[in-house]
């Protein structure tokens, strides 16, 4: 499920280990989040019978988690504060060196085909990595990434207990490196879909196709 990413740099063993670590993740991330997500109460089809939604569709659209975070403006974003719009919610870390900005770029790319639309969708990122998503850092993968220039691009952080917490109410599995001096961490990389009354609607794996975002996007907007 990895996406096909080229790097400028040769990949090492250790890369090439992580990375399939994290395709890995990925998957299971998928498949647990199904397990729990039915222990929780929630219905969830890994496709839908709707023409109207290209993803996965929770068939009894629960609540999406509250959270309280801090963006790489210094502003809080909690979701409650997102009711009214579509709410792209994402995994990410900063050092990432392939699926993260591959994700963060498609997802960028995607709502500005929306046109004036795009004012009415809120993209957010929770940090997998409370130890290196530094300010300073979720800074400088927004600038790097030409994600500065999207108001409504927010790269969220918060303390280690705040960050769990998010990661258990979205059943998104991440496993930290055991190296102290490795930037890499594992961790499923999926992409939920909002609605404006803040119900969860679609779920996306990591490879996610930028036309069924769009599309998914422009029926929640319409609905």
């Amino acid at each position: 499920m990895a996406a096909d990413v080229r790097s400028d740099r040769p990949a090492t063993g250790r890369r090439l280990k992580t990375h399939r670590r994290n395709s890995v993740l990925a998957i299971a991330g998928v498949a647990a989040f199904v397990v729990l997500a039915v222990g929780a109460g929630f219905v969830f089809r890994t496709r839908t019978a709707s023409p109207r939604l290209a993803g996965g569709t929770f068939t009894d659209t629960p609540a999406a988690p509250e959270f309280s975070l801090t963006d790489q403006n210094g502003r809080t974003v909690t979701m409650s504060s997102t009711l009214g719009k579509v709410v792209a919610v994402t995994f990410l870390y900063t050092h990432c060196p392939d699926i993260c900005p591959t994700i963060a770029n498609k997802m960028a790319g995607t709502v500005t085909q929306l046109g004036a639309q795009a004012s009415s969708v809120e993209m957010l990122a929770v940090s997998m990595d409370p130890r290196g998503d530094t300010f300073p850092a979720i800074k400088k993968f927004t600038a790097d990434h030409g994600l500065d220039d999207y108001a409504n691009w927010h790269y969220l952080i918060g303390s280690p207990s705040q960050l769990s917490a998010v990661w258990e109410a979205y059943h998104v599995g991440v496993e930290p490196s055991q190296d102290p001096s490795s930037v890499f961490v594992g961790h499923s990389a999926l992409l939920y879909i909002v609605d404006k009354q803040g119900k969860l609607r679609v779920l996306l794996d990591a490879n996610f196709s930028p036309g069924d975002f769009l599309k998914d996007i422009r029926a929640l907007l319409g609905a």
